[in-house]
């Protein structure tokens, strides 16, 4: 836990604008039968990324902070929320990679070798619109993909 908190306090400053960059828009995830789109936000008065799980648009969004280590952004598991999640841009594309939960009966998080495992890759969406209120009512505008 405190590992996490010396993270966000140092992350605003260091963050660089390439990062940034390369990270922040709207991502889309298409295959035969479905699309899924993640939405990555950095905001000057935040310690941490947002990312807003749009998915198919079926759903309520799920709004996930992000800490930035390195060239990835990490989202730590929470209990009865999310397992732990990696993104990673490679090759233009956002890989998506989780990792398995495992806790004891006292619902305390027991360490595990478990592997990453793929989940989706994304294309960014060029000229996207962000409005939050869209977002959050699952309406997001979009006119190409990269």
């Amino acid at each position: 836990m405190l590992l996490i908190a010396a993270m966000s306090l140092a992350q605003g400053d260091t963050i660089s604008a390439k990062l940034k960059a390369d990270y922040e828009g709207t991502w889309l995830c298409k295959d035969k039968y479905m699309q899924s789109t993640i939405v990555i936000r950095f905001e000057a008065d935040k310690d941490y990324v947002t990312i807003y799980d749009v998915g198919t648009g079926e759903a309520p969004v799920i709004i996930l902070e992000a800490q930035v280590q390195g060239n990835k952004l990490i989202v730590p598991s929470r209990l009865h929320h999310n397992d732990y999640v990696e993104l990673e841009i490679v090759k233009k594309r956002l890989r998506l990679r989780t990792r398995p939960t495992i806790r004891d009966e006292h619902e305390n998080e027991i360490p595990s070798n478990l592997k990453l495992v793929d989940t989706r890759r994304f294309k960014k969406v060029k000229n996207a619109t962000f409005d939050e209120r869209l977002i959050l009512s699952n309406e997001i505008g979009a006119t190409e993909i990269e």
